[in-house]
């Protein structure tokens, strides 16, 4: 069953550029990392400087174990650009239990 990890994220003001940039290297990163299966990153529509990242990974244990080869340097990069402390939703897929 896959584990989602979901990251809620605010720009600050004119940061927007600079944190895509972050967000591509780190999407790179992680995608690169054992039991990662997807990389997704949003963009709001109504929010100017609101982004989604989504990390899908095998199962939660995988994620947990990957959380020690995220480069340090690009989440502290990251946590710069931003204009608060990212919102974070563990979600696990149901489709399976479900029949879909």
């Amino acid at each position: 069953m896959s584990f989602v990890q979901t990251y809620i994220l605010s720009a600050a003001v004119g940061q927007e550029r600079q944190i895509e940039d972050v967000m591509r290297r780190l999407a790179i990163a992680v995608r690169a990392l054992s039991g990662c299966e997807n990389i997704a990153i949003f963009r709001d529509e109504k929010t100017l400087g609101r982004y989604v990242f989504m990390e899908r990974f095998t199962d939660s244990t995988a994620h947990r174990e990957s959380a020690a080869h995220v480069p340090k340097t690009l989440l502290s990069e990251l946590m710069g650009l931003l204009a608060g402390k990212p919102e974070i939703l563990p979600l696990t897929t149901m489709n399976e239990a479900l029949g879909l």
